[in-house]
């Protein structure tokens, strides 16, 4: 059973663009070719085979890339919480944060589904 795992830490996903790019580059390249072979009429049993990894890769990664962006969103509400005192606006917080952890449990459960079937 394949965990999902976070692909960046947060003090790179802090420091965004520059650490960020190899993995949205090598992501990229793999949606580039699925694209060119998905237009590709006469594929071949090989690029078929290929076509349909890739698919399933390209999903993979844009769950873990989600659930990654996701769950560094929920660490930043926190920490804006020790700046917030009024409670109307925490509890708004506290709200949003409750929904973002739902959306976190929908992508473990399409992980789930894709990766462990």
């Amino acid at each position: 059973m394949e965990q999902i795992n976070l692909l960046y830490s947060y003090e790179e996903y802090k420091g965004n663009k520059k650490s960020l790019s190899a993995p949205l580059k090598l992501m990229s390249e793999d949606y580039l070719r699925m694209i060119n072979l998905s237009f590709e009429m006469n594929r071949t049993k090989e690029e078929e085979e290929e076509l349909k990894n890739l698919q399933q890769k390209t999903k993979g990664s844009s769950i873990l890339e989600g659930y990654t962006r996701k769950t560094h969103e929920i660490t930043d509400k926190y920490i804006d919480l020790k700046d917030i005192h009024d409670d109307e606006q925490r509890n708004d917080i506290y709200n949003e944060i409750g929904r973002m952890q739902c959306q976190i449990e929908v992508l473990k459960e399409k992980w789930n589904n894709i990766n462990n079937s």
